[in-house]
């Protein structure tokens, strides 16, 4: 799935997409497959994890690791009807995003995603360890717990 950034002239659509390698593919598999798709090697230097959120209705999903580019990391609210699977592509595709544009999703705007729109908010300070800045993307399809955008 390519991920779609809606801004005040256009909606920018990052082509491409990302899939991860298989688990067992070790480094030089993540290499071959990164090499295949002409995309850089994220899975071995930022990682995504999943989080129990809100009981069974939701779950948080972040990345970690994209420091090593300068970049903020990024944190999801999805729907526990959502793959865990297409929430990781979202992710990884958005990290695609930043570092093929050099900068973040602007804080306010919107990007397509697994289940409907996400609205893209900048914040100092991650729900989830290690502290750092993220870019927090809400759905606005479902209700997501007070304080997850605040």
């Amino acid at each position: 799935m390519a991920a779609a950034v809606e801004t005040a002239a256009a909606t920018v659509v990052v082509a491409g997409g990302i899939d991860r390698p298989a688990r067992s593919a070790g480094f030089e598999g993540s290499l071959a497959h990164a090499e295949r798709a002409k995309v850089p090697p994220l899975d071995l230097y930022t990682h995504v994890r999943l989080f129990n959120l809100d009981g069974d209705a939701l779950a948080l999903m972040d990345t970690v690791g994209m420091d090593r580019f300068f970049l903020p990391d990024a944190e999801v609210a999805v729907a526990a009807a959502i793959d865990p699977n297409d929430g990781a592509r979202f992710l990884r595709n958005l990290s695609l995003h930043h570092l093929g544009k050099e900068k973040a999703v602007p804080d306010g705007h919107t990007v397509d995603g697994p289940g409907g729109r996400y609205r893209a908010h900048h914040r100092k300070e991650s729900l989830a360890p290690p502290p750092r800045a993220v870019v927090r993307f809400a759905p606005e399809f479902v209700k997501v717990p007070d304080g997850f955008v605040g």
